[in-house]
């Protein structure tokens, strides 16, 4: 398994294995996951590795991997919906907080501010939605795995 998949692997694992009463997936899109929501999703994307840095000797590279967690809440009440959204966040928070390097996948994972938007459908409540983004930080030896 190349490090960048250890790293996804693990960030998905660990919200899994620390949210209660939460779906987690990988990759689950946009237009799929609103059809699922029950009452919260989480939803891991790869995102952008970006251009690493490199090492020379011995020849290595540093990535900060910007990975991303979508989270969904559904509720027909505005002020609930933003209540469920913000104790999710906090969770997530703090579930990441307490694994800072994702048993070893990563050598640190950094936690980025949220972007919201509520999202509606005809004949069905409303979706606040949040993507977070998620700094992984790990070295590998060569670029492809």
């Amino acid at each position: 398994m190349s490090k960048r998949e250890e790293a996804i692997t693990a960030l998905v694992t660990t919200l899994k294995n620390g949210l209660s009463g939460v779906d987690v997936k990988r990759d689950e899109p946009m237009p799929n996951a609103i059809d699922k929501v029950k009452r919260s999703l989480v939803s891991v994307f790869e995102g952008e590795a970006g251009e690493p840095e490199e090492l020379l000797s011995p020849q290595s590279y540093i990535y900060n991997h910007r990975a991303e967690i979508e989270i969904y809440v559904r509720d027909g009440k505005a002020g609930t919906r933003h209540t469920k959204m913000d104790v999710l966040l906090s969770q997530i928070g703090t579930v990441l907080q307490n694994s800072p390097t994702l048993g070893g996948a990563v050598d640190i994972l950094t936690i980025g501010s949220p972007e919201f938007n509520d999202m509606s459908e005809a004949g069905m409540e409303t979706v606040k939605a949040a993507v977070v983004p998620v700094y992984l930080e790990y070295v590998t030896t060569n670029p492809l795995t």
